[in-house]
């Protein structure tokens, strides 16, 4: 479908850079909005500055806010990539669009594992009670105002929303483009590397923070991840989740593990002027994005097997 007028509601890097991917041709008629408090304040300002060389349009949105001074009524089309309307601002962009359409986009590659894999506990009771209200159904990807749903993976989806679904995918076709995302998010095209090493990139994941593990257990996992690299040669290159906010100095200490700024889409390292051997998480789909002679994720049932506590 062509969709003209085009609003983006993100709360990650990943988000905001599939949001770039679909406006950069027609930047006039885009406005991508950032949840303030998912990011580092200091650089979405700095992405802010880099997208207006482009021609692109951000303002950065507070969730604490009732309501918000946009022009709702020029945009025919919502993107959203949280698939819950039980508080602001998704709650409100998605009352401003009753009547207009409102696409679903994964907030990752492996969204099919974590989107319903919470514990049924009073606080998740109230939210699918919100999520009812507002939209007719406990989940918003079954309301009939939902009209498509962009995935990496389709088939990973129960099959009564498969019929929304279309595939999800990343093209960065040319050095023009490649630059671009480059100097939006800030990356530098390439890291000192050693020519004669094998190379590994460990991708974290905010599983403590996010309530499925402990910090001792979430550390534990990544010790023994970095410690089976390193004995077995690889020079292992770290890249932490940008809402992490552990600290892994013993770590990158102990395994002379390089550490890769926090606050850009992972997917980008494709760009970074490095070949890498091999791509691991836990569970993250970040993976599947990179090129690497091997892609692993330890435990793609993890968010199934470690339900939030809370």
């Amino acid at each position: 479908m062509d969709y003209k007028r085009k609003l983006f509601l993100c709360r990650s890097y990943y988000h905001l850079m599939i949001a770039v991917s679909k406006s950069f041709t027609d930047p006039e008629n885009s406005l991508i909005c950032c949840v303030k408090e998912e990011f580092d304040e200091q650089e979405i300002d700095k992405i802010i500055i880099n997208c207006e060389a482009f021609g692109l349009e951000i303002v950065t949105i507070s969730q604490k806010e009732k309501t918000y001074e946009l022009d709702f009524k020029y945009h025919d089309t919502l993107f959203l990539f949280h698939w819950a309307v039980h508080k602001n601002p998704e709650r409100s962009f998605f009352n401003e669009f009753e009547k207009k359409n409102v696409i679903l986009i994964e907030d990752g590659a492996t969204h099919h594992e974590v989107f319903r894999s919470q514990k049924y506990t009073k606080t998740r009771i109230i939210k699918n009670i919100i999520n009812f209200i507002t939209t007719g159904n406990l989940y918003v990807e079954n309301s009939k105002r939902i009209k498509e749903i962009l995935v990496t993976f389709p088939d990973k989806y129960p099959i009564n929303i498969q019929k929304k679904m279309k595939k999800l995918s990343l093209h960065i076709s040319n050095e023009d483009e490649i630059d671009m995302y480059m100097k939006i998010f800030n990356v530098a095209y390439s890291v000192d590397i050693d020519p004669t090493r094998k190379r590994a990139i460990v991708f974290t994941q905010p599983l403590s923070e996010d309530g499925f593990v402990s910090e001792g257990i979430k550390k534990e996992m990544y010790f023994d991840i970095f410690k089976d690299l390193f004995h077995d040669g690889y020079e292992i290159y770290l890249k932490q989740h940008p809402r992490e906010i552990s600290n892994y100095e013993d770590e990158i200490s102990n395994f002379n593990i390089i550490n890769l700024p926090q606050n850009f889409p992972g997917e980008l390292i494709n760009f970074m002027g490095f070949q890498i051997d091999k791509a691991i998480s836990i569970c993250s789909g970040v993976v599947y994005n990179i090129t690497a002679n091997e892609r692993i994720q330890l435990n793609e049932n993890f968010f199934v097997e470690n339900k939030k506590k809370r």
